[in-house]
């Protein structure tokens, strides 16, 4: 795999996972080595569900061709490999970096995967940064199921998108929203593979706030534990899509503790 940046900020992840014609390293206990040949690959492009892991590990997904977040593609050297999410990873860091305003941030990085890959691709993204002093939180949400700020007082507000995802166009415009996380709040943000397995109306961010409301009070350890406990029973264990969840305290007052 290796990292290409150019002259117009355009950034790829990219590499082989095989090569065809050619004897592999030794492989197992028994040191045997394989030869792929051309064409081995076709079927599964066309109709699996594959996921790049780190270190081979399933709870470690890089991309995965189902969300748009791995490409392969057979070449006459073998088979090509693109991570997307890595890629996008490594430019939302790089204008980060830059210390400019989030919606500023936001259409550059855009701007830039709609360079690399075209309108074919595109990526939900919830970008913010949050001032530990004050608890004021910056935020922009580009397509991205709705984050749940939930107030000591236990009201469970939805951050809804107000902007396309990342990628669409090559320029684009993203709204940018601001609240006060107080002493003892939550911001809970999470993928849409914790609600899409539900059926019907039932499948919505709106479901996962109403179940976090029953789960108060709670510490942000056990409400990310019981919100994934309570999918998998639900799910029997099976996700059609990955499922994660982030959620962080602002530490309460000591009458909040108490």
């Amino acid at each position: 795999m290796e990292l290409r940046v150019d002259g117009d900020d355009e950034a790829t992840i990219s590499g082989y996972a095989a090569v065809f014609n050619k004897k592999s390293l030794p492989l197992g206990f028994m040191g045997f080595r394989e030869i792929v040949a051309p064409g081995a690959f076709a079927e599964t492009i066309k109709t699996a569900d594959v996921r790049a892991l780190f270190n081979h590990d399933p709870s470690m997904v890089l991309g995965r061709t189902r969300n748009n977040t791995l490409t392969l593609e057979e070449d006459n050297k073998g088979l090509r490999v693109a991570i997307i999410g890595a890629f996008t990873k490594f430019i939302i860091r790089a204008y980060a970096g830059e210390r400019l305003g989030l919606s500023e941030t936001a259409a550059r990085i855009s701007s830039a995967i709609n360079r690399e890959y075209g309108a074919d691709l595109f990526v939900t993204a919830f970008i913010g940064v949050l001032d530990e002093k004050s608890g004021a939180f910056r935020y922009i949400n580009a397509g991205h199921p709705g984050p749940l700020h939930v107030s000591t007082e236990r009201a469970v507000d939805i951050l809804q998108a107000t902007s396309t995802p990342l990628g669409i166009f090559p320029e684009q415009e993203f709204a940018e929203y601001g609240i006060v996380l107080e002493p003892g709040d939550f911001l809970v943000l999470y993928t849409d593979g914790l609600y899409e397995f539900r059926s019907g109306s039932e499948a919505t961010p709106e479901t996962i706030a109403r179940e976090v409301g029953g789960l108060l009070p709670t510490d942000a350890d056990t409400l990310v534990g019981k919100l994934l406990a309570s999918a998998e029973g639900l799910s029997g264990g099976t996700f059609d899509d990955d499922v994660a969840i982030l959620a962080m305290r602002r530490n309460p007052t000591r009458d909040e503790t108490a």
